[in-house]
């Protein structure tokens, strides 16, 4: 198992497919445009249509309270508030999607994957000062510090993530994952992605 601390001015900044946006792109299989995951921190500063990505799924959660609207072609279910700070909301990445801000630009944390080659799984984990276990499904898991600084313990090794760094964890083998707020209160972003097998 290897551990690599991502800090945010290691992110690289990068359009989106459309040219509509911008986003920080954290991490992300090889394959440039096409890689079939990549995980990083939208900018959403004004109305528009979504990139689309066929076979991909996505999950979307915002780090800025104002949040947004998503409205899909040929959805009959009807539009989706993304507000949430602690909801991750899913959804099929070739769906046409229409954005409305509700507020001012907002910050958006981003996973896809093309599903006929990797699956993702996300949870967002409220901390204190007091260690919490947090099982870990995937090859590589990430690890965002999402509001506050959070410290992780893997394998009896302690480390700090600031606020937005993220924690890389690549190999097919991953001790436990312990995590606490390094102040009063934290709470931090935990993906996995697994390789389909067929």
């Amino acid at each position: 198992m290897r551990a690599t601390i991502i800090e945010p001015g290691d992110y690289r900044s990068m359009r989106w497919r459309n040219g509509l946006g911008q986003s920080m792109e954290i991490a992300a299989a090889p394959g440039g445009d096409a890689a079939p995951w990549r995980f990083g921190i939208a900018t959403i500063d004004r109305s528009c249509p979504f990139s689309i990505y066929p076979a991909h799924d996505r999950t979307i959660l915002p780090l800025d309270i104002d949040g947004f609207v998503l409205t899909f072609s040929g959805d009959e279910s009807g539009p989706l508030t993304v507000d949430d700070p602690m909801r991750p909301v899913a959804f099929g990445g070739e769906w046409p999607a229409e954005c409305r801000l509700l507020g001012g630009p907002v910050r958006a944390v981003n996973v896809m994957t093309d599903r006929t080659v990797f699956t993702h799984r996300v949870s967002v984990v409220s901390l204190t000062g007091e260690p919490v276990d947090c099982p870990l499904a995937g090859n590589p898991c990430l690890v965002l510090a999402l509001r506050g600084d959070v410290i992780a313990t893997i394998g009896g090794r302690a480390m700090t993530l600031t606020e937005h760094a993220t924690l890389r964890l690549d190999g097919s083998i991953v001790p436990s994952l312990r995590l606490a707020a390094l102040g009063p209160v934290a709470s931090a972003y935990v993906v996995g992605i697994t390789e389909v097998r067929s």
